[in-house]
């Protein structure tokens, strides 16, 4: 930087090539000396102002101000002040001014800096952030916030006519004008595309003068234009484009824009950003509202808040009442009073879990149903809940596990012919001498003895009859919702042994039973020896193969603790390790197509949990071995 100079002529050469405005004005008022700048910035040769007064030239809302200030002969020292000059081609521009006095010549030095540009845009800013603010207050739907927008765009670049567009990609290579926000009225769509093309598909500032493009229409003529691409967070969001300028545009006066531009481009994101939004959030309300799934809202307060369409046709009620404390009462509540499922619901909703855990839900119209529920928590602690209707997967269970059943009794149906046809024998046998012996007995009392002794057997073999049917009526019955009943376990097994032994006896199959004890455990019995039936049909497949030389398989039952465990085990070829994690997958078997349904061990398992126990596969062994932990006593909240 040069050094200060020290006197006036010192002063003059120092400002003279300066690009801002440098003067002298004697203490009367006349101009002394002016340098080029005023050439530049206001279009006066110095001729046009030497000898001139000054306040010939300045706005009449500053001549009391700048009079003021230059008759304080100190004030130019302390500080700046500002006013606004004419332009020789009429308008005013604005100056900040700093300057000296020299009292020896009774002269004022003065300095001035053009602030025009920076007035404009700070007042522009002023109104941007007015309208920006108005935006966030009134809602994305008010449209017209463009065109106050492009109202002040147009006043601070002294532009004629200007528009602003949103953008998109229509093809990997080429992009068009997809909607105009606002528009000057003699602008038409062939104009802008052909104007906007250029910054569409760099994303850079486009300048362009001496067009002399004219509306065909209107005959309306534009001389010069410039666009700017707008970004917003990042994303190319649209364009403003401005057209007319009195003195053109260039790269500098468009750096200067950046403020507005960037306002500009905020207020356009602002507004995609919101019509996005309400576009997801219609297209969410549409899809949850029509999901066949059960949909809830709730604050972490656990008071539900919206519900979906699917969810009031399955509980019977409308919105009205929603948003009460005691709704979950009435989903969730007991005409007897019982709170146990009440109590669990809201729980859970307070919880956030997003574990599924099962309900029972009451409609309005007091009907009950099966639900299966789970949650999902927002940023806000807000939370959604999700609910599946199980009536339907619940009776699918149940005849699938009626299926599973008959699938058992099924591949123990050659056993059981045996275990009725051998008894049918004696019978029909033993009846037979009966008879003849009653033809040829006469008075001989032994022939009546023998005849005694055949009915008794006739007796004993239909008891042994009634038995087995009577096994399989129960196997094949329904107990799902049974109550846990204290059950001998060797009751459970022997009525199984009338179903399995003669099948196992047939094909030289070791079948053999170990209990250590006498143990009565809480069970549903017939649930139970599905399980074991399940596993003894496994146990048979496994060891009733050509490889396997010693066929057996054991049943054994042992207390540990508070529970009993149940070891079934063969001595089969065992399950290879790449298969042993699948096992009890649903509709997974490892027989051949037609001989298992893969549902035995999927079903056993849940039987198993739901009488809270185990069922798992034993791999410390090479051979197959299934083991059944259960407590002996249920909770009474269970029964």
């Amino acid at each position: 930087m040069p050094d200060a100079p020290n006197s006036d002529l010192d002063l003059r050469s120092y400002f003279i090539e300066s690009h801002d405005l440098y003067c002298e004005i004697a203490y009367d008022g006349l101009f002394q000396f002016t340098n080029r700048a005023w050439k530049t910035i206001l279009g006066y040769e110095p001729e046009e102002l030497i000898g001139t007064h000054f306040e010939k030239l300045i706005h009449p809302d500053d001549q009391i101000g700048s009079q003021n200030s230059f008759k304080e002969k100190a004030s130019p020292d302390r500080g700046f002040f500002r006013n606004r000059y004419r332009h020789k081609k009429g308008n005013y521009l604005t100056f900040l001014w700093s300057g000296r006095y020299n009292a020896s010549r009774q002269t004022v030095h003065a300095h001035a800096r053009d602030i025009t540009d920076d007035q404009h845009m700070s007042q522009l800013l002023t109104k941007v952030a007015a309208i920006q603010d108005a935006y966030m207050h009134h809602g994305a739907h008010k449209l017209g916030l463009f065109d106050q927008i492009l109202k002040e765009v147009l006043a601070a670049t002294e532009s004629e006519v200007g528009f602003i567009a949103e953008i998109i990609e229509s093809s990997p290579d080429h992009h068009e004008l997809t909607k105009i926000y606002t528009c000057s009225p003699a602008l038409t769509r062939p104009h802008l595309d052909s104007l906007a093309i250029e910054t569409i598909e760099s994303g850079l500032i486009n300048i362009k003068d001496g067009l002399g493009i004219v509306d065909k229409k209107s005959g309306f003529l534009i001389r010069n234009y410039m666009s700017v691409p707008l970004y917003y967070l990042g994303e190319y969001v649209g364009l403003v484009g401005i057209a007319n300028r009195t003195c053109g545009y260039d790269t500098e006066f468009a750096n200067k824009l950046k403020p507005l531009i960037e306002a500009t481009a905020s207020v356009i994101g602002l507004y995609l950003a919101a019509q996005r939004e309400n576009a997801l959030r219609e297209r969410f309300m549409v899809i949850a509202e029509n999901l066949p799934i059960m949909l809830t809202e709730f604050g972490p307060e656990g008071r539900i808040t919206w519900f979906n369409r699917f969810f009031r046709e399955k509980v019977k009620i409308d919105e009205d009442g929603f948003g009460q404390a005691d709704v979950l009462a009435d989903l969730f509540g007991n005409s007897s009073g019982d709170r146990t499922e009440l109590d669990r619901a809201r729980t859970f909703m307070l919880s956030g879990r997003s574990d599924w855990e099962d309900f029972i839900l009451k409609s309005k119209s007091g009907e009950s149903f099966p639900s299966m529920w789970t949650n999902i928590k927002l940023k806000d602690g807000r939370l959604i809940g999700i609910g599946q209707d199980l009536t339907e997967r619940r009776a699918a269970e149940a005849k699938m596990i009626q299926s599973s059943k008959m699938a058992s009794l099924g591949e123990m149906s050659a056993g059981v012919s045996h275990e009725i046809n051998n008894p049918l024998t004696v019978i029909q046998g033993s009846a037979f001498r009966a008879i003849a012996n009653l033809k040829t007995a006469g008075d001989e009392l032994e022939k009546f003895d023998d005849v005694e002794g055949d009915l008794n057997r006739i007796i004993q073999n239909c008891d042994r009859i009634a038995r087995i049917v009577r096994g399989l009526r129960a196997f094949s019955r329904n107990v799902e919702h049974e109550p846990f009943t204290p059950t001998p376990l060797a009751t459970v097994i022997e009525d199984l042994m009338n179903l399995a032994h003669e099948r196992f006896k047939n094909d030289h199959i070791d079948l053999s039973i170990n209990l250590e004890d006498r143990f009565v455990i809480d069970c549903r019995p017939i649930q139970l020896g599905q399980v074991l039936m399940n596993l003894l049909n496994n146990a048979y497949d496994a060891v009733n193969e050509p490889k396997v030389a010693v066929k057996a398989v054991s049943i054994s039952a042992s207390r540990i603790g508070e529970n009993v465990q149940i070891v079934i085990a063969d001595s089969g070829q065992g399950i290879t390790k790449s298969l042993q994690h699948r096992i009890f997958e649903p509709f997974f078997t490892t027989k051949e197509v037609g001989k298992g349904t893969g549902l035995g061990l999927s079903i056993s398992k849940g039987i198993i949990e739901s009488h809270n126990g185990r069922l798992w596969f034993d791999t410390s062994t090479n051979e197959a071995r299934f083991i059944i932990e259960l407590p002996i006593h249920q909770n009474t909240s269970d029964k």
